[in-house]
């Protein structure tokens, strides 16, 4: 395609980033349930066990969920976009 103008959007390739991102987004939800359930499990205590819960709580639980939702929303728009050029483009 060198020397071509490309107008619009590569659906193929922004399908495929859509996926990888909410596929992406699923794993963080998945490990943010995984590290809730090793917590209350793991057989850890003293200062440090108190200080990385209360920061997992705190924390790095809602970083972590604000990144899957990000991820989310964005993945979601980008397949509904991908949905508008495929119908423009035929």
């Amino acid at each position: 395609m060198f020397g071509e103008a490309f107008l619009g959007m590569d659906v193929g390739t922004a399908r495929a980033m859509a996926d990888e991102m909410l596929t992406d987004a699923t794993q963080l939800d998945s490990l943010i349930r995984e590290v809730d359930a090793a917590l209350g499990d793991l057989p850890w205590s003293g200062a440090d066990a108190d200080t990385f819960r209360e920061q997992w709580k705190g924390t790095f639980r809602a970083e972590l969920r604000r990144a899957a939702e990000h991820l989310h929303r964005q993945g979601s728009d980008l397949r509904v976009r991908v949905g508008r050029q495929t119908k423009a483009s035929a």
